[in-house]
């Protein structure tokens, strides 16, 4: 589900572009209302909650946005759930609310350091759920993001040891963003420059420096491990991305002159 919201034409985005769309109910709604929530909880055993803001250069101009839709929004879905009478909600959290790690690799033990106000709104969103598990029983796991989320969810949604628990999914590795470019650049036979635009750099308190995933929790509960090496995945992104219907779709000009303007 999510918070989608009704445009006239009814384009889904990129659920246009999959396979199975015939097998799909796609409903158009918004988690910050609670009837809605309701509505489109009943009769399901199973709720992936990944409804939220996630556009971190916005979350700096609009907080309150954010407050509403993850928090509140998370709120309403899991009222729902538990009203009615939903057998697990699997919580979406972000590797972000880590924030610059003090300590690698980062286990679900490590501090929460609200080090923007996307983070923040998604601390808040986390303690919510976990309030649900706590006061009514809500069968809820929460998933921390890394690399391997799909996988890494549908492991979580399938064990019965994840409820009321918090787990990283991830990789236990980390790679720089300077290396990261380097791949792609060979994989994409590219001559291209890694240049810094300082309209892009974060305000410096609110930058993230590393995230490097602990996932022995995951591989505990559910057996997880990562399918895919870094350099399989960049293949596997690159390929995916040579299709020019998919990449015009980006409109990469536009992300510098909505950043950090404050």
């Amino acid at each position: 589900m999510s918070n989608t919201t009704y445009i006239s034409f009814n384009n889904w985005r990129w659920l246009e572009a999959i396979n199975c769309l015939d097998e799909v109910e796609v409903l158009s709604g918004d988690v910050r209302d609670p009837h809605y929530c309701k509505h489109i909880t009943q009769n399901i055993e199973v709720v992936f909650h990944l409804a939220a803001l996630i556009a971190i250069p916005y979350s700096y101009v609009a907080p309150t946005s954010y407050v509403d839709t993850n928090i509140t929004g998370s709120l309403n879905i899991c009222q729902a759930a538990l009203d009615n009478g939903v057998e697990k909600i699997i919580h979406t959290s972000t590797s972000e609310i880590y924030g610059t790690a003090p300590y690698v690799p980062i286990d679900e033990k490590h501090p929460l350091q609200p080090q923007l106000p996307y983070s923040a709104s998604k601390i808040g969103a986390d303690n919510m759920a976990m309030s649900f598990y706590n006061a009514f029983d809500l069968p809820v796991a929460t998933a921390r993001p890394f690399k391997g989320t799909c996988r890494g969810f549908l492991a979580i949604a399938k064990s019965d040891q994840t409820i009321g628990e918090t787990i990283n999914i991830g990789s236990n590795f980390e790679t720089s963003i300077a290396d990261t470019f380097n791949m792609i650049k060979k994989v994409m036979n590219s001559a291209v420059d890694f240049v810094v635009d300082p309209l892009s750099i974060r305000p410096s308190k609110s930058e993230v420096q590393r995230l490097w995933c602990d996932n022995k929790k995951i591989n505990a509960l559910t057996g997880f491990k990562p399918e895919y090496s870094i350099e399989e995945g960049i293949h596997l992104t690159a390929d995916w991305f040579t299709d020019k219907e998919k990449l015009s779709k980006y409109k990469s000009q536009i992300y510098k002159a909505q950043i950090y303007n404050v």
